[in-house]
């Protein structure tokens, strides 16, 4: 699986993976965070982030992103 410009993405910034496999790409023009699942199913995850620089899961699953603006 691949997320890039041709799922929507116009400029990724942070990249996590999940703990079940899913990629989350940030999207620092487009503000918003990408989700990729294993079957290839691409979407918006979340919008409204500004510039999400960095991406990481906790033990439990919660997703932290930080926000450059």
């Amino acid at each position: 699986m691949l997320l890039g410009r041709e799922q929507g993405i116009l400029s990724s910034e942070g990249i996590a993976v999940a703990p079940w496999g899913d990629i989350y790409v940030g999207d620092g023009e487009g503000h918003c965070i990408y989700r990729g699942a294993p079957n290839g199913l691409t979407q918006v995850f979340v919008t409204g982030i500004r510039k999400p620089e960095a991406l990481a899961f906790d033990p439990d699953g919660g997703l932290y992103v930080g926000d450059n603006e």
